[in-house]
């Protein structure tokens, strides 16, 4: 498997973890305030504010895992990024 591909793949798993355990941790929160919106028989103010919370703490979530996972980019060796080196159009060797 490639650097790159396990790269961006370890991230989207980042990003995925974040935002549910924001969108969780908002959940609780719009609870702990009475603000709960799944039982709810009718979109009133208590309703929309849960679900306001609930994507505010997705948001942060993955925010949060993001830089958590920030850390300096690993750099390909030598031997996987032996690429030929292109040469421009109309140029003569």
């Amino acid at each position: 498997m490639d650097i790159e591909l396990k790269n961006a793949l370890g991230e989207g798993l980042v990003d995925a973890l974040g935002f549910v355990a924001g969108a969780m941790a908002g959940g609780l929160l719009a609870r702990a305030f009475g603000l709960d919106f799944l039982g709810e028989e009718s979109w009133g103010g208590a309703s929309i504010g849960g679900i306001l919370l609930v994507g505010l703490g997705a948001g942060l979530g993955k925010t949060l895992a993001r830089k958590l996972l920030r850390r300096a980019p690993v750099e390909p060796s030598a031997s996987t990024s032996a690429r030929p080196a292109a040469t421009a159009k109309g140029r003569k060797r």
